[in-house]
């Protein structure tokens, strides 16, 4: 399916559903980045494989399609497997648990690094191999991920917990200081 999308956009020059923030939507809904999109119909149900390889191997958010900070959310099972194997800004995250019908709310939320993330148990190589990858929590982070739906998960989904692509990760300069007080 999606390798016909590739075709279709080779020969038009159109991507049908670009990387962007707001996602263009069909029937209501935002289209995620790797849902594939063919002759204006989006396949739910269905993942585009090229771009969730482009999403694992130069770290781009599995909605949007823009480049992703050092720390991302994802979404794994009560096993740690993840949900969709990439990771999401946290408004991309947040998005996707308002709009997505078939995420359960059994869901773990973890805040990971490429470092927290595991391929058959080992820990992922920089740049990982050729082809796809099926990744997993490490067993210290799944063991502290909040389920979806608790406060703790909510505090995840905070805002000024993840920058957002468009705007720059704060600056020292931007910090608040904190405050002296003596005792």
């Amino acid at each position: 399916m999606w390798r016909l999308q590739d075709e279709a956009e080779q020969v038009t020059g159109v991507d049908a559903c670009p990387a962007s923030w707001p996602r263009p939507q069909q029937d209501g809904l935002p289209l995620p980045w790797i849902t594939p999109v063919l002759d204006g119909v989006a396949y739910w149900a269905q993942i585009h494989g090229g771009r969730l390889l482009a999403c694992q191997r130069e770290w781009l958010c599995q909605v949007c399609g823009l480049g992703l900070p050092v720390q991302v959310l994802v979404l794994a099972d009560t096993d740690g497997e993840l949900v969709t194997d990439a990771g999401l800004h946290r408004r991309c995250a947040l998005l996707s648990l308002t709009v997505c019908e078939g995420l359960s709310p059994r869901l773990l939320l973890a805040e990971v690094t490429r470092a927290d993330l595991r391929h058959k148990g080992h820990p992922l190589a920089e740049q990982p191999e050729a082809g796809w990858q099926r990744w997993e929590l490490a067993p210290q982070v799944r063991a502290r991920a909040p389920q979806v739906g608790t406060s703790a998960a909510a505090r995840l989904l905070e805002p000024h917990r993840h920058p957002s692509p468009a705007a720059p990760a704060p600056t020292p300069a931007h910090r608040p200081m904190p405050s002296r007080s003596r005792p």
